[in-house]
């Protein structure tokens, strides 16, 4: 994979967080996209509004990418994790998202550096 993009934004109703999507290089890979909780949040946690912020970020970063559904992953510094966020189709996360809540499976980092193919 190649990093497309890393840059910092205010999630919706959250703080600030850290977005890298990773491009795949291959044919077949789907896109990654890493979203990092930053130290200084003083606001609530970026992912309570996980699904309207994640349509937001694919909207804007990966459809040029490919034709897959980008793989998501949430990084806490707190929780020294990383968690897959799976979501189902069902719009419940909020009016208009089109996802509906997400569902968490922790990642230890070799795994996420073995999926993007570079140290995160």
């Amino acid at each position: 994979m190649r990093l497309a993009e890393d840059y910092r934004r205010d999630a919706p109703g959250g703080g600030p967080c850290r977005v890298r999507v990773y491009e795949p290089v291959e044919a077949g890979q789907a896109p990654v996209v890493i979203i990092t909780e930053l130290w200084d949040n003083p606001k609530s946690p970026v992912l309570d509004e996980a699904g309207r912020f994640v349509s937001e970020i694919t909207a804007r970063d990966v459809p040029a990418l490919s034709g897959r559904s980008p793989v998501l992953i949430q990084h806490n510094h707190a929780r020294e994790g990383f968690y897959l966020l799976v979501f189902s189709a069902a719009g419940t996360d909020g009016p208009g998202t089109g996802l509906g809540g997400p569902r968490w499976k922790y990642l230890d980092r070799a795994s996420v550096e073995r999926l993007v193919g570079l140290p995160v």
